[in-house]
């Protein structure tokens, strides 16, 4: 089964010399590593975050031995931009000082054969800027006076990477106490 032995061999002679090899041993590995997972802090897949840094935890185990597990990061045209490996587990590392934009990651594990356990590739946008929201067509000028019982406000808004999630409209009294939302 898989796992750590040691060997050695032993000759003798008629006239009772005895010589013995140096103790060796080996790994036995006929498995592939069983598992790799992210685990937290590890961004779920898809996810939107304010900051410009990818904090990526892995564990990995193998019957025998990991030897490695490397974490891969890509940029939004899939092109690997860093990796990083570490031969135990759990293995974390944090890209940071990364602009603005959509990452992939996500990492292998090899044991002391070669083969090896993979993980599927997650995504995470990285968005810093605030969304663009501004008036439009039938709203009334900042400062205007209207002489009916009722106003209707129109805005827009936009956001390049993560979009828009939704858009509120607070309608303030006159000493700015909140009266409807």
């Amino acid at each position: 089964s898989d796992g750590v032995y040691y060997y050695n061999a032993t000759a003798a002679d008629y006239a009772g010399n005895v010589n013995t090899t140096l103790l060796r041993t080996i790994t036995l590995d006929t498995v592939g590593p069983t598992s790799i997972a992210f685990v937290s802090p590890t961004d779920n897949d898809g996810a939107n975050a304010s900051r410009s840094f990818v904090l990526i935890n892995v564990t990995a185990t193998d019957s025998a031995a990991v030897q490695a597990i490397v974490i891969r990061l890509y940029n939004s045209t899939r092109v690997q931009i860093n990796s990083t490996q570490n031969t135990s587990s759990p293995h974390s590392v944090n890209y940071s000082s990364l602009a603005e934009g959509v990452y992939y990651f996500n990492a292998t594990v090899n044991d002391s054969v070669g083969t090896k356990n993979e993980t599927a590739t997650r995504t995470v946008t990285l968005d810093t800027t605030m969304p663009n929201v501004t008036y439009k067509g039938s709203t009334e000028t900042d400062g205007a006076t209207i002489a009916v019982n009722s106003f209707s406000v129109n805005v827009s808004a936009s956001d390049t990477l993560s979009g828009v999630v939704n858009v509120t409209l607070v309608l303030y009294n006159a000493t700015r106490v909140e009266i409807n939302r």
